[in-house]
């Protein structure tokens, strides 16, 4: 039997441009998390990070996230 262990990673969302208030959920950071690992890595990066990635939190006021 093989254990499947989770790694957590904090990020703190800095925008290039200052152009008032930004908003952002679960759902916006999933997609763009999962594009730029198909750029970067691939099919094969995007069905490995798939199986486990979830947004555990996301706050907008302080730009911070938790992700699995």
């Amino acid at each position: 039997m093989v254990r499947v262990k989770n790694r957590y990673i904090v990020v703190q969302i800095v925008p290039e441009v200052e152009a008032g208030k930004i908003t952002f959920n679960d759902s916006v950071l999933t997609k763009c998390v999962m594009k730029n690992v198909g750029k970067y890595y691939g099919e094969f990066g995007v069905g490995s990070t798939e199986y486990g990635f979830r947004v555990k939190y996301c706050n907008d006021k302080t730009r911070i996230a938790i992700i699995r």
